[in-house]
């Protein structure tokens, strides 16, 4: 099944984060519940469930930065080390 809340995360990013709370509009999940014929009302998130799904995507993405800064930052200490025995 695709990630509704995903593909509203990427809806409301790319109209330069425009306010969640059109997610609440009748209109709108009107839209998709037509789009998606067996997708029924409670299968598209509300703004709580998305801010919290909003979240949990930011801190993955802080961990996965801290990760890689870690790696990097061993990478330069070796480098400095090697490069103190030149």
């Amino acid at each position: 099944m695709i990630r509704y809340d995903s593909i509203l995360i990427e809806f409301l990013f790319s109209w330069s984060l425009q306010s969640i709370n059109v997610i609440e509009s009748p209109q709108l999940r009107a839209i998709f519940l037509m789009l998606r014929e067996e997708l029924k009302d409670t299968d598209i998130p509300h703004r709580t469930s998305l801010r919290e799904r909003i979240l949990e995507v930011w801190n993955e993405h802080l961990d996965t930065l801290q990760e890689e800064m870690a790696v990097r930052n061993n990478v330069y200490s070796y480098i400095q080390i090697y490069n103190c025995f030149l």
